[in-house]
């Protein structure tokens, strides 16, 4: 006899396979108020870096010199030295160094130390959290649909400390929950992302209009156990996600608050730039799109949003390159349902039922689209 569970799940899962990254009448609360997701898939973070720049000592001499007219040392409370590291002031000058493999390392530039790299396996995943800290993490994750939105959620917990050494000491930090799009394996996370949170002994995540409690977490991390709750207000959200898009608060060239609609039966692209550099790139993605034929134009709106740069500075880059799609300035809460990321530039694609299929998606991807669109 089969086990009702697996049943269950083959259902679940066939759902969310038919509905793809759009909304469903079908739900996986259907016949109850908990579900355990079996986390199958996974989650590969593209935001930390696989590289750790140090300096070594290389004029040992000239060290002995600067040490030796040492004048305050730093201790711990009780008088001892901390451990493999050592911080002091010569000359008005602080040095602060470690012990690592028999020598000594810096994390900045003293008159005889040389530039070193360190680097690890891209097979490895690695995330960066507070302080610029890079940490080993496993991100297991299922495709499920929850309140008629099809998303992925998923679990982060981290391994250890990304390097053999570093300059920080590695201390353990909770685990998170992550909420993305429907099939997402891969994308750039970013700890202070709305989607993002960590998981404490209450923890009440929202997708769209619905909220959830996770009841239980496997201790291999294979699956955990989640609730539909009837009523979360004031509960504080771990994490929250929208898939259905609403017009974006932003500025327009002239400064005045705006917001970017979409028009109903067509795609939507937001390009989120950097704004320090890519004007080169900015004029591509213009003339790629003024290129597209009237009927292709007619199936995809595309907007740009500036990050940073302010607004008399975005009007005379217009100007310059006669710019011809719309140009914005994000505002403060530009982001607030978009979980922007610092990996620029980027899109945000919004499809023309009006649902977002994607946060994140690199440049190239767009370009190759119009100018296939353009073909």
């Amino acid at each position: 006899m089969q086990n009702p569970r697996s049943i269950f799940y083959f259902f679940a899962l066939l759902v969310a396979f038919s509905c793809g990254v759009t909304s469903c009448a079908s739900d996986f609360f259907a016949d109850g108020r908990t579900r355990v997701i079996p986390l199958t898939d996974a989650i590969r973070n593209i935001s930390g870096g696989y590289y750790q720049e140090y300096w070594e000592l290389e004029d040992t001499a000239k060290w002995e010199a600067v040490y030796a007219k040492m004048d305050t040392l730093v201790t711990g409370k009780n008088g001892e030295l901390p451990g493999d590291k050592i911080k002091f002031r010569s000359e008005r000058i602080w040095y602060e160094v470690k012990h690592v493999n028999g020598g000594l390392r810096s994390r900045q530039h003293y008159p005889g130390w040389v530039r070193r790299m360190d680097s690890i396996s891209r097979d490895l995943n690695i995330m960066l959290i507070d302080n610029y800290r890079r940490v080993r993490v496993n991100i297991p994750a299922a495709d499920v649909v929850l309140g008629g939105d099809s998303l992925r959620i998923a679990l982060i917990h981290t391994e250890g400390p990304a390097f053999d050494w570093d300059f920080f000491e590695y201390k353990p930090v909770p685990d998170r929950l992550l909420l993305t799009t429907y099939g997402n394996d891969t994308l750039p996370i970013m700890t202070d992302m709305a989607c993002v949170g960590e998981i404490s002994r209450q923890t009440v995540f929202r997708v769209g209009k619905q909220y959830y409690a996770i009841n239980f977490i496997a201790d291999d991390y294979g699956s955990l156990e989640i609730e539909l709750l009837e009523d979360a207000r004031g509960l504080p959200l771990t994490a929250e996600i929208d898939l259905s898009y609403k017009a974006v608060p932003v500025e327009d060239l002239d400064g005045n608050a705006t917001t970017i609609k979409r028009t109903p039966g067509r795609e939507l692209i937001l390009y989120f730039w950097g704004g320090f550099d890519g004007e080169k790139q900015l004029r591509g993605l213009d003339s790629l799109y003024q290129a597209l034929p009237a009927a292709s134009r007619e199936e995809i709106d595309v907007a740009v949003i500036s990050r940073f740069r302010g607004v008399e500075n975005l009007k005379a880059i217009a100007e310059r390159l006669g710019f011809q799609l719309p140009l914005y300035r994000a505002a403060d809460k530009t982001c607030l349902r978009l979980n922007c990321s610092t990996y620029l530039p980027y899109f945000v694609t919004v499809n023309a039922r009006g649902r977002v299929t994607s946060f994140h998606d690199w440049v190239g991807a767009l370009e190759k689209r119009l100018i296939e669109m353009g073909e």
